[in-house]
């Protein structure tokens, strides 16, 4: 006997499964099974109780939705494209985590993969076939969403489109600037690297980069940290760049152990060995996790002698021994932010309203807006990082 609280039997044909049929057996209407499926619980006023018989039916059916049929009825597949620079680094897997968690607060799924900016335009071949709404990228212009798989300017792209980096980046591609952009401000990430370890009473100082040589052009990490350094007091003497040790190495491989190799010719040179204590930035944490290996080895002790400090933030710092001091980025709401402008873009889009940013000539917008020298110039769009204090400083 069927139980009563379901009213009636399932369908003879699994198959052919469809809210109707779900709607039947848990004595509701289609619309709140159709509320339940895409979580609009509060917007339909349905309570837990009658969403849990809904859950029930759904189980005890097997019903899967048609997603393709769904997004035909809906013209929306509910994706969001996110392509992040490269995954071996830990923060963008970290950076995906919270990009997911705010999709899905706002109703849609995420589609993740990795291209790297100097990746080959046959990598991502057959990503561009599943269809999204609208797309993220994160350090990098590949997408394999977009007409050309590489986008110069997010704001002139049909689908809407928000790009994530870097000043360094957006100086080096020339990115028109616009609501469609949120800059990371890496210059500044440098100067408060600087400030902390001086603050701290650090008087000897050292960068450590990874596979790329220093540039000391603004947005650059390292030219907020050198020159915030000089504006302290620091003497050209003071400061040391770490030398590039295996830069035969394919940035491609992206090989973390240069930051390590690195730090253990700097620390072999005597830098660390005068009466000042020396503090260290690396260009991210990962980096300075191998700074803090080869200080580790070197008997030196952490933070008393030697201090370090990495860029990024990400939670995998709190493991090193001592935890590693960063200047973070402020993953989770630069994906909450990322998120949210991609969703508007989205809902422009769909309600046939004008892109922002889009149709208007320089000095209109914020679009283009670079100085002489081609720098990305401050905007609202920045996000800007702050100090996270950990016992390796």
């Amino acid at each position: 006997m069927v139980q009563k609280r379901f009213g009636n039997t399932p369908p003879s044909t699994p198959g052919a499964l469809t809210i109707r049929d779900i709607a039947r057996i848990a004595g509701v209407a289609p619309s709140t099974v159709s509320a339940v499926i895409n979580g609009r619980l509060q917007q339909a006023r349905i309570s837990a109780a009658t969403a849990q018989r809904v859950r029930e039916a759904i189980e005890r059916l097997g019903y899967h939705p048609d997603h393709v049929a769904r997004s035909l009825r809906r013209g929306t597949t509910g994706l969001i494209g996110l392509a992040v620079s490269r995954l071996q680094d830990p923060f963008y897997p970290e950076f995906s985590i919270h990009f997911g968690e705010a999709c899905r607060a706002r109703g849609y799924a995420m589609f993740l993969t990795d291209l790297p900016d100097w990746e080959s335009p046959a990598a991502d071949e057959g990503l561009g076939k599943s269809l999204v709404d609208g797309v993220v990228l994160v350090d990098t212009r590949r997408s394999p969403w977009h007409p050309g798989r590489k986008v110069n300017d997010p704001a002139a792209c049909p689908l809407p489109t928000v790009l994530v980096a870097g000043q360094e980046w957006l100086t080096a591609w020339k990115t028109p600037l616009s609501p469609h952009v949120l800059v990371l401000q890496t210059e500044l990430a440098g100067r408060l690297a600087a400030r902390h370890l001086w603050e701290r009473g650090f008087r000897r100082f050292a960068y450590v980069s990874q596979t790329s040589p220093v540039e000391l052009t603004p947005g650059h990490r390292e030219y907020g940290f050198y020159d915030e350094l000089r504006r302290l007091g620091a003497g050209d003497d003071a400061i040391r760049w770490a030398p590039l040790v295996g830069a035969d190495v394919d940035e491609r491989a992206n090989n973390y152990l240069t930051s390590y190799l690195s730090a253990v010719a700097l620390l072999q040179s005597g830098w660390c060995l005068g009466p000042e204590r020396v503090g260290i930035y690396a260009v991210n944490d990962l980096a300075a996790m191998q700074v803090l290996r080869a200080v580790n080895e070197a008997g030196l002790a952490v933070p008393d002698r030697v201090g370090v400090i990495g860029t990024n933030g990400i939670q995998l710092g709190e493991a090193t021994s001592p935890p590693l001091t960063s200047i973070s980025l402020n993953v989770a709401a630069v994906a909450e932010r990322a998120v949210a402008r991609v969703v508007e873009l989205v809902a422009r889009r769909r309600n046939g309203e004008r892109r922002p940013g889009a149709g208007a000539s320089p000095g209109q917008d914020d679009r283009d807006r670079h100085d002489q020298e081609g720098q990305v110039i401050a905007s609202e769009v920045e996000l800007r990082p702050s100090l996270l204090l950990r016992q390796s400083t």
